[in-house]
C-alpha cells in the first residue's frame, strides 16, 4: 500500500495597518488572493457613505468597528455592527450604508468565467 503524503498546513497573519478615519473615504488591504483568483481575504475600511451595489462574488463579513445598513431592491434591511458577522450573496443588489466609520474582515468568493 503506497503512503499518502499530507500537505503542509500553512497559515496566514490577519494584520492591517488599515485605520478608520485616516482621511481616506475607503481602503483595502488585501492580504490573500489565491491562485486562481477565485477567493481573496483582507479588510476594508469606509467612511460614512452610502452606495449602490450589485454583487457578483459571495462574500462574509465581520464588523470590527463601526456601523453599516444593507437594504435590498425589495426595501428589506439590516444594520449590522461589531462583533456581527454576515453573508452576502452573489446576486444580492441593494444599497450599502456605512452609518459609523467601518473596519470590516472579508472573505470574498468571485465566480470565474472560463
Amino acid at each position: 500500500m503506497a503512503d499518502i503524503a499530507t500537505p503542509a498546513v500553512h497559515s496566514l497573519r490577519l494584520q492591517s495597518s488599515l485605520k478608520i478615519g485616516d482621511g481616506s473615504p475607503t481602503g483595502a488591504d488585501n492580504l490573500y488572493t489565491d491562485p486562481a483568483g477565485e477567493l481573496s481575504v483582507g479588510y476594508w475600511v469606509s467612511d460614512v457613505t452610502s452606495m449602490p451595489v450589485n454583487y457578483t462574488e459571495d462574500e462574509v463579513c465581520v464588523i470590527l468597528e463601526g456601523r453599516v445598513r444593507l437594504t435590498a431592491a425589495d426595501g428589506a434591511s439590516e444594520t449590522y455592527g461589531p462583533g456581527d458577522h454576515f453573508f452576502i450573496p452573489s446576486g444580492f443588489s441593494g444599497t450599502w450604508e456605512t452609518l459609523e466609520p467601518i473596519r470590516k474582515l472579508y472573505v470574498i468568493r468571485e465566480k470565474l468565467t472560463v
